[in-house]
């Protein structure tokens, strides 16, 4: 149930990212959150991260997010063993999150964040389900039950799969989006001739 979890969030997130870089009005939900974080945390906090991580400090924060966003994820999966309307709450809560700190860009689109907060819950929601209902006992077609190894691997195989599918998600999303970020960058630096 935990792993079905962090592959459910790992997922979502990996939606974000992608649809952040392919629409603009859009901002990286990671990045979104953490620039959240920065804005908010308490005076003092900013100088000693820095001297910790030097000019990595960005890249450890935005490690720091998605490692507690999969914390999160685990924590929705076992939950969703009991409960799984109480787990579908909370991926919408954890969207929710991402939404409303990429509401504070000043260049998002509040349709583009909505429509991708959508698709972000309904990717969670989908792998979610979909694992835990693998991972549940169940009999072959002649009515026996199908052995636990059985149900086991197939369970890792989809797991495996979905999460591979989520790290190349994330991947290209966030290639994406620092080429982006690099061109905008470069053409600011271009001086026009005279």
């Amino acid at each position: 149930a935990a792993l079905s979890g962090v592959v459910a969030a790992a997922a979502a997130l990996a939606t974000g990212e992608l649809v952040a870089a392919l629409t603009a009005g859009t901002p990286s939900p990671l990045i979104a959150v953490g620039t959240a974080v920065i804005d908010f945390a308490p005076p003092g906090s900013k100088e000693v991260i820095v001297a910790l991580f030097g000019t990595n400090d960005k890249i450890a924060l935005n490690l720091l997010v998605a490692a507690t966003v999969l914390a999160a994820g685990a924590a929705i999966g076992l939950i969703a063993r009991r409960s799984t309307v109480f787990a579908s709450l909370l991926i919408v809560a954890l969207v929710g999150v991402g939404t409303a700190a990429s509401l504070r860009d000043p260049t998002a689109t509040q349709t583009f964040v909505l429509v991708s907060a959508a698709l972000q819950v309904a990717a969670g929601l989908l792998v979610l389900e979909f694992l835990l209902e693998a991972a549940r006992p169940r009999t072959s077609a002649d009515g026996s039950p199908v052995p636990p190894d059985a149900v086991r691997r197939g369970f890792l195989v989809r797991a495996g799969v979905l999460g591979a599918l989520a790290i190349v998600g994330q991947g290209i999303g966030r290639a994406m989006l620092d080429s982006r970020a690099a061109s905008i960058a470069s053409a600011a630096v271009e001086v026009p001739e005279a």
